[in-house]
């Protein structure tokens, strides 16, 4: 059995967001997350799937589409 292993690109999420020209603050605020919180998605750690989803709803993009842009 094949194991493979994907990394996390917190620069993806940060692109998605100015692609869809928000500010932090704003993206938290629609997507129902603390300013904190989306920095750190957008700076280290992956956020759970279901904040993936918000967020994807949020910059307007499909979700495999905002897995893609997030995972290497």
């Amino acid at each position: 059995m094949n194991s493979t292993t994907y990394q996390y690109r917190p620069s993806g999420m940060l692109a998605l967001r100015k692609r869809a020209n928000l500010t932090r603050s704003e993206a938290a605020r629609k997507a129902g997350l603390t300013y904190a919180q989306l920095k750190r998605y957008e700076t280290q750690a992956a956020p759970p799937v279901h904040k993936l989803l918000q967020l994807a709803r949020v910059y307007g993009v499909a979700f495999d589409d905002a897995l893609k842009e997030t995972i290497v």
